[in-house]
């Protein structure tokens, strides 16, 4: 189960949350964590900037949610930058 939340507090930046629990996951012998994050979300002309700060250890699913081996209250925090562009395919005509 997962969940997220973005607050836009300009037109141009946003602050995002998300948090994401695996249900049926429990070992004892190795702690497994619920993932959370925080991040700023800036948008440019054309561009968008994310800087996030996370427990996660991976972006794809098969990473971040079977393998959360880390916990913010053990400083197990990461940080992550991501670029994004939105491309658009012109079709030329003769």
């Amino acid at each position: 189960m997962s969940g997220g939340f973005r607050f836009k507090f300009t037109p141009s930046a946003s602050v995002i949350f998300d948090y994401s629990h695996t249900l049926g996951r429990y070992n004892l012998l190795i702690p497994h964590y619920d993932i959370l994050g925080a991040g700023i979300e800036i948008e440019t002309g054309g561009h968008v900037f994310t800087v996030m700060f996370t427990n996660a250890i991976g972006i794809s699913e098969s990473d971040y949610l079977v393998n959360s081996l880390d916990t913010w209250k053990k400083g197990g925090i990461k940080l992550s930058f991501n670029i994004s562009r939105m491309f658009a395919l012109v079709k030329e005509s003769n």
